[in-house]
């Protein structure tokens, strides 16, 4: 199984906030977002990471020494700016096209140990196309909310909560092929990653809903402090 990373935002609330370090960059726990990325591919034995990483950032991530600190590890990185996350995924399709694969953007924190669940019901995966971490802790301010049936198959993404419990983590697991629907889905004005994961649902794909106790995406300067007692209550 391969891991697609995606940074390729340009963290603009954070600097609207003061925070001017690339989201890359940025350190929670003492380890820079990054890093733990890194660090959690060869923790849970993944192929190759693949990361897109805006090209703002490429001097800083490459002066960083990071990349070159864990030069063993297999993978790509892709420097650009992209029209949207959905835009971003379609740039790593070459690199995930050929097995099946996990994503999450670098901006989410969550446990390890619910991360490792995770990809052990990936491995045992029957019936279904992919995998969606949620969570019932919403921070964000335009949270994509889930339905599902009794089973937990996904029937319905929304922006609108109209009795859900549960949001979505920025965490994916998807069968080979689906990435090779991006292409599909750009053909009909689809932009965002959100929006393909409800196009999945309509064409007929079965995701299925796995929780987490908590994920936690940096958007503001509160999301990070929020994450360092998170992770050292770990």
């Amino acid at each position: 199984m391969n891991l697609g990373v995606i940074a390729a935002g340009d963290g603009q609330r954070l600097k609207d906030e003061g925070i001017v370090t690339p989201k890359p960059l940025i350190i929670v726990n003492g380890q820079t977002l990054l890093e733990r990325v890194i660090v959690l591919s060869k923790k849970f034995g993944f192929e190759s990471i693949n990361m897109i990483i805006n090209s703002a950032f490429r001097k800083d991530v490459e002066e960083s020494g990071i990349l070159e600190k864990h030069s063993e590890v297999k993978g790509s990185v892709i420097y650009g700016t992209t029209q949207s996350s959905l835009h971003s995924l379609n740039k790593l399709k070459n690199t995930l096209s050929d097995s099946n694969f996990c994503l999450m953007t670098i901006d989410s924190i969550f446990d390890d140990i619910e991360f490792e669940s995770f990809l052990k019901h990936a491995e045992g995966i029957n019936g279904y196309d992919g995998l969606i971490a949620v969570t019932d802790f919403v921070d964000d301010e335009k949270p994509l909310w889930i339905k599902t049936d009794e089973n937990g198959i996904i029937k319905k993404f929304s922006s609108v909560k109209e009795g859900a419990d549960y949001v979505t983590g920025g965490i994916y697991f998807f069968k080979k092929g689906v990435i090779g629907l991006t292409d599909k889905a750009i053909e009909k004005d689809i932009s965002k990653l959100r929006n393909f994961l409800q196009y999945l649902v309509d064409i007929g794909l079965n995701l299925k809903a796995v929780s987490f106790s908590k994920i936690i995406d940096l958007d503001h300067k509160s999301d990070i402090e929020e994450a360092e007692k998170f992770l050292k209550k770990k």
